[in-house]
């Protein structure tokens, strides 16, 4: 009786770790971001997710005396764009629709919303997949 307990331990143990391991995505974290009008590229991320499923962004409160916003999108390793551009204050969380294909490595592009907004430092987190 203990043996047949400790194989249905061991297989739900197997079976835990192989499904977490399908539905696992991968999360960037930034601290201190430096964004300009022109846009900077975050680091690349892969999209494990169905093709077309949403990203996230996080963008946490602004150590700024005024709120602001960023505007954003995906872009892939040739720096095409992979989604629309988006606007998120930040403070905020948003799911956003793209265009991208699962297996493909992406990278969020974020820039300050006016030209004449200087560079700002903004901390955060995204993933490609929801």
């Amino acid at each position: 009786m203990k043996n047949i307990k400790k194989i249905i331990l061991i297989v739900f143990a197997i079976m835990i770790c192989v499904t977490s391991y399908g539905f696992a995505k991968q999360i960037g974290e930034f601290t201190e971001f430096k964004i300009t009008y022109r846009g900077e590229r975050t680091g690349f991320l892969l999209k494990e997710g169905p093709n077309g499923s949403p990203f996230i962004l996080n963008l946490y409160p602004s150590r700024d005396l005024r709120p602001m916003a960023v505007k954003y999108w995906m872009e892939n390793v040739n720096g095409r764009k992979r989604s629309d551009t988006h606007r998120l204050e930040c403070g905020y969380r948003n799911e956003n629709s793209n265009w991208a294909s699962q297996g493909y490595s992406y990278a969020l592009k974020m820039a300050r919303e006016n030209w004449w907004d200087k560079e700002a430092y903004i901390t955060g987190s995204w993933s490609p997949d929801k």
